[in-house]
């Protein structure tokens, strides 16, 4: 069984210059995994993360060890992926309600409100550029 992580699916300030060095620490393959997983929501690093912590699952042991080795204690906002931010536009899409949406990507639903806002507001510019 899969422990719960502290995990906080929130809209959060994203540092560009901790996300770079979070890639350089564990990879750009395990950072890819990390952000498709836990992108949209800020997650807590543990000092000892548990194989069946969710960190553990999604990245594996060694690049979990090489996150917690430089990020133990902290917690880092994640940006969405532009597929999660597709996959989520389209659930929506297809019916499903905001606080389906956040629980089955691991965000806030005001981030899903967010992202429905952005994607209707540029509709809306498209539609008014086809008027002229």
């Amino acid at each position: 069984m899969i422990r719960q992580a502290h995990i906080t699916a929130t809209i959060a300030p994203i540092d560009d210059n901790l996300i770079s060095e979070v890639r350089a620490v564990i990879g750009a393959e395990a950072f890819a995994a990390l952000a498709e997983r836990f992108g949209g929501s800020r997650i807590f690093v543990p000092v000892s993360p548990a194989d069946n912590h969710p960190l553990t699952v999604v990245l594996g042991r060694e690049a979990v060890a090489l996150l917690a080795g430089r990020f133990a204690g902290e917690t880092i906002a994640l940006p969405l992926t532009q597929r999660k931010h597709a996959a989520i536009l389209a659930d929506l899409r297809a019916g499903m309600g905001p606080t389906a949406v956040a629980k089955k990507y691991w965000c806030s639903v005001r981030n899903v409100h967010y992202i429905r806002q952005q994607a209707e507001a540029r509709a809306a510019a498209e539609r008014q550029l086809n008027l002229f």
